[in-house]
């Protein structure tokens, strides 16, 4: 497989495909990380992830998604490598740390075979567009369609 950096003029839309065939959130282009890459398999895209930097030189992996069309294992073969290149991006960047969050257990899984430990935390977040409610997990995240997996 080949990577190259993500482009939104390229790739937004791209992305915004497979998000919607897996019913995830949408995000405006505003939100997007600048950060990010895409593997392709014979020219085709397969997978797309991205840094979201964070003050004091950490950073988060964010917005892991892959193409629905591709069997299973060319999906996780390809966000390996997304995910692979993330890593070594971060540390040319000179980042301290990765963080990342995800609800899907192979996600979770995966995570372990690129160097992540799982933390004791939980995640917590409060909608500063809904009047600074606190939102949970199962109450309130899912009902707003924005924190809904994340994308």
């Amino acid at each position: 497989m080949e990577v190259e950096r993500y482009s939104p003029h390229k790739h937004y839309k791209l992305m915004l495909e497979w998000l919607t065939a897996r019913e995830h959130y949408l995000p405006p282009e505003d939100e997007m990380p600048t950060v990010g890459f895409v593997a392709h398999l014979e020219g085709k895209p397969v997978a797309m992830g991205f840094i979201r930097r964070v003050e004091g030189s950490y950073g988060q992996l964010d917005g892991l998604v892959s193409n629905p069309s591709f069997p299973g294992d060319l999906r996780s073969q390809a966000i390996d490598i997304v995910v692979e290149n993330i890593i070594n991006k971060a540390k040319l960047m000179n980042l301290k740390c990765l963080t990342a969050t995800s609800l899907d257990k192979n996600t979770l899984e995966r995570s372990i075979k690129h160097g992540f430990v799982k933390l004791p935390h939980t995640v917590i977040a409060v909608d500063l567009t809904a009047g600074a409610q606190i939102l949970t997990e199962r109450e309130n995240c899912s009902k707003n369609n924005k924190f809904k997996g994340g994308y």
